[in-house]
């Protein structure tokens, strides 16, 4: 719930929340990507595919799958970086700090960039408010965390 609230209030689409909601799912309760396709459609299963670590579903490395998804949905990125928010405010996120920090640092870079040249051509397009708006704000405030986050794992 917690990272579909930060998607919502970021205006992400209905697909974002509904992936964001179901996005532990293959890891935690075993449910196929195929399953959540076939519940709930293709694009809730692409970016819950996005974020398992679990199933490669074809590609030859976790890196390569990130790479290669972003490609083709640049904001999927940002479904990432609310659960790494989520999950900086569980205690359980400390343990084994150092890498989840490197990974963070990693995900806003490229959500920094994704939000400066997919948004601005995206904002220029719509005239109604969208998604992107807020999102400079939610990476700053990421970024805090993730400052505070190397204090208490260096203790």
């Amino acid at each position: 719930m917690g990272v579909a609230i930060k998607l919502i209030k970021l205006g992400f689409p209905l697909e974002y929340i509904l992936a964001s909601l179901l996005h532990d799912c293959p890891e935690d309760a075993g449910t196929s990507i195929g399953e959540i396709s076939r519940k709930f459609g293709y694009q809730v299963a692409f970016l819950v595919d996005f974020m398992s670590r679990n199933e490669l579903c074809g590609y030859f490395s976790y890196e390569e799958k990130v790479s290669i998804i972003l490609e083709e949905c640049p904001w999927a990125i940002f479904l990432r970086l609310a659960d790494i928010s989520h999950n900086m405010e569980t205690p359980e996120y400390y343990n084994n700090a150092r890498e989840k920090i490197k990974e963070a640092k990693m995900f806003i870079k490229i959500g920094e960039i994704i939000a400066i040249i997919k948004g601005e051509k995206i904002l220029k397009q719509l005239k109604i408010n969208a998604f992107p708006n807020g999102l400079f704000g939610f990476i700053k405030r990421l970024e805090d965390k993730l400052g505070k986050a190397q204090l208490l794992g260096q203790n």
